[in-house]
C-alpha cells in the first residue's frame, strides 16, 4: 500500500505540521508558531475552496464577456477574494471558539483545542476577520452584495454560538451550510463580477448548472462532514445525521448523492447543450467510474464505530470538508480533498467554455 505522506512529500501541507525549531531566537519561534496556529486557525482546505470556487465564477464571467475585460479591475477581484477568505476565517473561527471541548475529542490538533491559541487571541481574529471583510465589501461592491456578506456572516454566527447553536439540529445545520458554501457564495460572486463589469445581473445557463452542481455538492458535505466526529458529538450530546442515523448508511447516502450530482451533469451536457459541452462530461464519467469503484470497494470494510476508512473513500470522491480531517494530523488528506472539491466543479464549469 502507497503510503502517501512518506512517499510524497510535497503532498504534505507544512502549515498544517508543528513547525520546528525557527533558530536559536525565542522570538522567531513565537511567530512560527503563531504562524502555524494561524494558518490551522484558518482551516486551509476551506480556504482553498472558497479560492477556487470564487476565481472559477470570475473567470467563467470575464468568458461570457471577454471585451469588457480592464486591468483596473484586478485589484477590485483581489479585494472581493480577501473578503471571502475573511469571512471563511469568521465562520471557522467563530465555530472552534464553542467547539473547544467538542475539539479536543475529535480534533485535538486544531490550535485552541491544543494549547497553541489563546481563545482571547482567537476572538481577537475572527473579530478583525468581520471588521475587515464587511469594509471591503461596503467600500467595493455596494449595499446588496455587502448585505448578502452579512447574511453569510450572520449565518455563520447562529452555526456555531449560542443560545442558537443551529449546529445542533441536523436539518438546519446542513441548509445553513448548502446556503453559505454553495448558493451565496456562487451567486453573490457571480453578481459582483457583473456589477463591476457594468452589467445588470442575468443567469447563464452554465452558471446557473454550476451553482446547482455545486450547492448538491455543499449539501453532501453538510451531511457527511461530522462522520469523523461522531464520538465527541455524542458526548457532549449535539445531535447529527451520523450520530442518528449511523456513520454506514451516512456514507452510502452521501456516496449516493455525488452519484446522481455527477449523472446529471453527464446527461446536462447531452441533453442540455447551453448548459457545457460534451467535452466537459468526460471528466464526470471518470469520477462516477472512480466513485462507483470506490463505493463496492468500501462496502465490505465499512465499521459503524471506526471512520477511518472512509476517510480516502470520501476524499478521492470528493466528499469535501469534513472529511478530510477523518485521519487527525495526516496532512495529505486537505490536499486530496482540495484537489477534488475544488477543481472538479472548477473544471466543469470552464469546460463549458471549450
Amino acid at each position: 500500500m502507497i503510503r502517501l505522506v512518506e512517499d510524497f512529500p510535497l503532498l504534505m501541507d507544512p502549515a498544517c505540521s508543528q513547525v520546528g525549531a525557527a533558530g536559536s531566537d525565542p522570538q522567531l519561534n513565537k511567530i512560527a508558531d503563531f504562524r502555524d496556529a494561524f494558518w490551522r486557525f484558518l482551516r486551509p482546505h476551506t480556504i482553498r475552496g472558497t479560492t477556487l470556487g470564487s476565481v472559477s465564477l470570475v473567470t467563467r464571467a470575464l468568458l461570457e464577456n471577454p471585451n469588457l475585460i480592464q486591468w483596473s479591475l484586478l485589484l477590485k477581484a483581489f479585494s472581493g477574494l480577501l473578503a471571502l477568505i475573511c469571512g471563511n476565517g469568521y465562520i471557522v473561527g467563530i465555530n472552534q471558539i464553542y467547539d473547544i471541548g467538542i475539539d479536543k475529542v475529535n480534533k485535538p490538533y486544531l490550535p485552541i483545542a491544543a494549547g497553541d491559541l489563546s481563545v482571547q487571541s482567537a476572538w481577537f481574529l475572527v473579530l478583525s476577520f468581520a471588521i475587515v471583510g464587511v469594509i471591503i465589501v461596503g467600500l467595493n461592491f455596494g449595499s446588496f452584495i455587502t448585505s448578502l456578506y452579512c447574511f453569510g456572516l450572520f449565518l455563520g454566527t447562529i452555526y456555531s454560538v449560542p443560545p442558537f447553536r443551529m449546529k445542533r439540529f441536523p436539518v438546519v445545520a446542513f441548509l445553513i451550510i448548502a446556503t453559505v458554501r454553495g448558493f451565496l457564495l456562487n451567486f453573490g460572486v457571480y453578481y459582483a463580477v457583473r456589477a463591476a463589469l457594468g452589467l445588470t445581473f442575468q443567469w447563464s445557463s452554465p452558471v446557473a448548472f454550476i451553482t446547482t452542481f455545486v450547492t448538491m455538492f455543499a449539501l453532501v458535505i453538510a451531511i457527511t462532514k461530522d462522520l469523523p466526529d461522531v464520538e465527541g458529538d455524542r458526548k457532549f450530546q449535539i445531535s447529527t445525521f451520523a450520530t442518528k442515523l449511523g456513520v454506514r448508511n451516512i456514507a452510502f447516502l452521501g456516496s449516493g448523492l455525488l452519484l446522481i450530482n455527477y449523472i446529471g451533469s453527464i446527461l446536462a451536457a447531452f441533453y442540455m447543450p447551453q448548459v457545457q459541452t460534451t467535452s466537459s462530461c468526460y471528466g464526470s464519467s471518470y469520477v462516477v467510474v472512480a466513485k462507483w469503484t470506490g463505493w463496492t470497494g468500501f462496502q465490505k470494510q465499512l465499521d459503524d464505530t471506526i471512520a477511518y476508512n472512509l476517510g480516502l473513500l470520501f476524499n478521492f470522491s470528493g466528499m469535501g470538508a469534513g472529511a478530510c480531517q477523518i485521519y487527525p494530523g495526516n496532512e495529505y488528506l486537505m490536499k486530496v480533498d482540495f484537489l477534488f472539491i475544488g477543481i472538479t466543479p472548477s473544471l466543469l464549469m470552464l469546460l463549458g467554455e471549450l
